[in-house]
């Protein structure tokens, strides 16, 4: 199995027992994250994000995300699957497409979107 992929099933398993803050673990420190979830906010360093993270609970936010598949292109990981957010009593439930860059084993790049072309272009790459 391709070395990346193998982080990003860690990176899920770690979401699965220890929620969001679970996944920052496989992250280096000046990682930039574009979650979807932030409604087009971006974090130049993985400690940023991890105040975004923490502070879901004082906004009344819930992500809940589920994995479908997990695909490596070069020194980049697609992940698609479901991403359910709860905030100010209405949930939005969507596909999700993650796109995962690495350097080495570390994930210096995120970013999501419902359709795969959006989350490439924010990634910037080309679609294949």
């Amino acid at each position: 199995m391709d070395e990346h992929v193998r982080v990003v099933n860690d990176m899920w398993d770690a979401y699965r027992r220890e929620g969001l803050e679970g996944i920052l673990q496989f992250a280096d420190a000046d990682a930039v994250w574009r979650p979807h979830s932030a409604d087009g906010r971006e974090f130049a360093t993985t400690e940023a994000y991890r105040e975004f993270i923490a502070e879901m609970g004082g906004r009344n936010e819930i992500v809940d995300a589920t994995l479908v598949s997990v695909e490596p292109h070069e020194d980049h990981v697609v992940v698609t699957g479901r991403l359910r957010v709860r905030r100010q009593g209405a949930i939005e439930d969507s596909p999700m497409v993650w796109i995962h860059r690495f350097r080495g084993d570390r994930i210096v790049f995120t970013a999501s979107a419902p359709r795969l072309a959006d989350a490439l272009a924010l990634a910037e790459l080309e679609p294949a």
